[in-house]
C-alpha cells in the first residue's frame, strides 16, 4: 500500500489497518484521529504534527519514526517500540502504555502525562473510557473514581484493586479477576461481568442494574442496602454477604475487607474472621465478636458500645481512639489488648 492509498482511504472513513506496512510514509500534519494501527509497521515514518488521539498503537513499530510535535492524547501504546523514536514536544496526554512499551530513553514526558498499566498502578481519576485493556494486569491497582466507561478488559486481572467510585458503565469485565476488589460505590451499570471472579469482592454501593451476571462468581461478595441489583437478581441465593444492621456473618471470612464506616450494630460476627479488615469508624454497637479474629484489622474510631469481644483475637490490632470500656471483654483479652 502507498501513502496516497492509505489517506484515501482513512478519508473514505475506513480505521482498521492493523498489520500493515506503513515504513517510511510521510504521513505529516496528517489527521489520523482514533485509527487502528494495532502491530502496524511505521518504522522511519513521518509523523511529524501528526494527530494520533485515540489511536490503537498496540505493539506497533514506531522505531526511528519522527513524531516530533504529534499528538498521542489517548494513544493506546502498550507493547510499541519506540526505540529510536523522535519525541521533541511530542504530546502524550491520557495515553497509555505498560512494561512491554519501549521507549528511546528511561525518562521521558510520558512518565508525567501518560498512564502506566500495570501491577499497583495508580490510576486514581484516570480517563479511561473505551480504552483497549484486555488482558492487563492491574492487580492491586489504584482506579478509584477512574472513568473506566465502554472500556474493554475481558481476561484483565483486576484482583485486589480499588475501584471505589469508578465508572463501568457498558466495559466489558467479562472473565475479569476481581477477587477481593473493593467497587464500593462503583457504577456498573450495563457492565458486562459475565464469568467473572468477584470472590469476596466489595459491591457495597454499587449499581449493577442491567449487568450481564451469567456464570459470575459472587461467593462471599459483599452488598449492602443501597446496592442495585438487576431485576429479580437475588444475592443471597449467589453466595453473597449482607453488610448492615443485624447482619448475620457467623463465621464469615471477611478477611481484608473494606468495611469503613459501615453499621453492624446488632450484627453476629460469632468467630468471624476479620484478620486485616479495615472497620475505621464503623458502628459495632452490641455485635457479637466473640471468638472472631481481629488481628491486624484496624479499628480506628469505631464504636464498640456493649459490643461482645470475649475470646475475641486483637493481635496487633489498630485501636487507637477507640474507647473499650463499654465493650464485653474477659481478663485474657485484657492482657492481650495491652500486649498489642
Amino acid at each position: 500500500m502507498k501513502a496516497e492509498e492509505f489517506w484515501y482511504r482513512y478519508q473514505a472513513g475506513e480505521r482498521n489497518f492493523c498489520n500493515l506496512s506503513l515504513r517510511e510514509f510521510d504521513l505529516s500534519q496528517r489527521n489520523l484521529r482514533n485509527a487502528n494501527l494495532w502491530r502496524a509497521n511505521l518504522s522511519d515514518t513521518d509523523c511529524k504534527e501528526t494527530i494520533l488521539a485515540g489511536a490503537d498503537l498496540r505493539s506497533a513499530v514506531l522505531e526511528n519514526a519522527d513524531l516530533s510535535q504529534a499528538d498521542l492524547s489517548g494513544a493506546n501504546l502498550r507493547g510499541a517500540n519506540l526505540i529510536a523514536a523522535q519525541l521533541d514536544d511530542t504530546i502524550f496526554r491520557a495515553a497509555i502504555y505498560d512494561c512491554t512499551t519501549q521507549f528511546p530513553a528511561e525518562t521521558g514526558p510520558w512518565q508525567a502525562h501518560a498512564y502506566y498499566i500495570g501491577p499497583s498502578a495508580n490510576l486514581a481519576n484516570a480517563q479511561l473510557s473505551h480504552a483497549r485493556l484486555e488482558g492487563a494486569d492491574l492487580a492491586e491497582a489504584t482506579l478509584s473514581n477512574a472513568d473506566l466507561q465502554s472500556s474493554s478488559l475481558f481476561g484483565a486481572c483486576l484482583k485486589q484493586a480499588q475501584l471505589m467510585g469508578a465508572n463501568l458503565q457498558q466495559a466489558n469485565l467479562s472473565e475479569v479477576d476481581l477477587r477481593s476488589t473493593n467497587l464500593k460505590g462503583a457504577d456498573l451499570t450495563h457492565t458486562d461481568l459475565s464469568y467473572a471472579d468477584l470472590h469476596k469482592a466489595n459491591l457495597m454501593g454499587a449499581n449493577l442494574t442491567g449487568a450481564e451476571l451469567q456464570g459470575t462468581n459472587l461467593q462471599q461478595a459483599l452488598y449492602d442496602e443501597t446496592t442495585q441489583f438487576p431485576e429479580d437478581f437475588d444475592p443471597q441465593s449467589s453466595g453473597m454477604l449482607w453488610i448492615g444492621p443485624g447482619a448475620c456473618l457467623w463465621h464469615a471470612d471477611l478477611s481484608g475487607a473494606c468495611l469503613a464506616g459501615a453499621d453492624l450494630s446488632g450484627a453476629v460476627l460469632m468467630g468471624a474472621n476479620l484478620t486485616q479488615a479495615d472497620l475505621w469508624g464503623a458502628n459495632l454497637t452490641q455485635a457479637d465478636l466473640s471468638g472472631a479474629n481481629l488481628s491486624q484489622a484496624m479499628l480506628w474510631g469505631t464504636c464498640l458500645e456493649e459490643t461482645d469481644l470475649r475470646n475475641a483475637i486483637l493481635t496487633e490490632t489498630s485501636l487507637q481512639g477507640v474507647d473499650l470500656t463499654p465493650a464485653i471483654l474477659n481478663n485474657a483479652d485484657a492482657e492481650q489488648i495491652a500486649v498489642g
